[in-house]
């Protein structure tokens, strides 16, 4: 959370082709029965889940994550990676975290991270977000862009974390030309009997191979979700406890008291204020993005139109920690190979992402 490079090095989910048993995904999730579910086709299950409202319900999400990067390069290239947001970023990067979840069906969703010595706790509605750290008393007032105050009633679009429902939503409603889609052996998932939609796009120049989906058989809520490579899983987001009870108000109110130390951020300005203690400050930047290829194998390029600051080119730098040096048309910086894609960043604050090979995405760069 405090750099904004670190958040943006996400790459861009892509699929592959492949077919795979539920079971072999979520080895600890799922039970060794077979629920016995009425035989429906890939296209009906597609359907059902594209259509499906917004989901309510609450629950524990499993975070498993191999992203390819040694814990330890990450701790080094972090500063001050023994507070608690660094840690959960190694953590979220290299193994297993878990967090409670809870969305009301309309606008409303928190999210809790426990940590050893208190909690992070998310809150966000359409007029924008808080962000609660008891282990440093720090709430955070994220402003929402004018824009954005709808209320996603149809859609899973609306969730502000990473679930099972919010990379499904992003992976299902822009399938490319030549995926196919069907449907593996039935499981249990968090206690609920699910049908596993396995989605095939047929991409040979992506890393992935496969992404397998747990859908919920009497919600058709996707509760959990598996991405794999030809040398293992990447990543897996499943619920291990869930309730489809609605949420009580109260869990998504915050207010945040006055021993507090706030803080301000405004996305549309790019600005950050804090409260109290610490003197404000502001920042600005600018950039745009645009996109390389079609498909699975897409590449997200940024550029970056201002200089960073000092003490974020001092970040930037310590990418060489486990990155490989890289020159491309946005400049000189390194190329980060990860398990399930590439992603090159320039000393400028330019990067370029995408489920392909290091190789593959600085040719794309020239």
């Amino acid at each position: 959370m405090k750099n904004v490079y670190l958040k943006k090095m996400v790459l861009p989910i892509a699929i592959a082709g492949g077919s795979i048993v539920t079971a072999s995904v979520y080895p600890s999730l799922a039970s060794a029965q077979v629920p016995n579910l009425p035989t429906i086709t890939a296209q009906s299950l597609l359907a059902n889940v594209v259509s499906s409202k917004a989901p309510i319900y609450s629950g524990t999400i499993s975070v498993v994550s191999n992203t390819g990067i040694p814990s330890a390069a990450i701790s080094a290239a972090i500063p001050n990676s023994s507070g608690a947001l660094p840690s959960l970023l190694v953590s979220a990067l290299t193994g297993t975290t878990s967090y409670n979840y809870w969305v009301d069906g309309s606008s409303n969703a928190r999210v809790q991270v426990p940590l050893s010595n208190g909690e992070i706790d998310l809150y966000a509605s359409p007029s924008g977000a808080w962000v609660y750290d008891s282990s440093t008393n720090t709430a955070t007032q994220v402003k929402a862009p004018a824009t954005s105050a709808t209320s996603a009633t149809n859609s899973y679009t609306s969730s502000p974390t990473m679930t099972p429902a919010s990379i499904a939503s992003k992976i299902l409603s822009k399938l490319p030309s030549g995926s196919t889609v069907s449907v593996a052996t039935n499981a249990y998932v968090a206690g609920e009997p699910t049908y596993t939609l396995v989605v095939n796009p047929n991409d040979p120049n992506s890393l992935i191979t496969s992404i397998s989906l747990s859908v919920d058989a009497n919600n058709y809520d996707p509760i959990g979700i598996a991405i794999n490579t030809a040398s293992g899983q990447a990543l897996s987001v499943s619920f291990t406890q869930l309730s489809f009870t609605k949420p009580a108000s109260s869990i998504f109110a915050f207010t945040p008291t006055s021993s507090m130390i706030q803080k301000t951020l405004s996305p549309t300005s790019g600005t950050s204020t804090t409260v109290m203690p610490t003197s404000p400050t502001s920042s600005t930047s600018s950039s745009s993005t645009t996109h390389l290829g079609q498909g699975f194998s897409s590449i997200v390029v940024h550029h970056a139109t201002t200089t960073p600051s000092a003490s974020v080119q001092k970040e930037l730098s310590m990418l060489s920690k486990f990155g490989t040096a890289a020159s491309t048309s946005l400049g000189s910086g390194y190329v980060v190979s990860l398990s399930f894609g590439s992603i090159f960043i320039a000393s400028n604050g330019s990067y370029a992402a995408g489920a392909v090979s290091p190789s593959t995405l600085l040719a794309a760069l020239g």
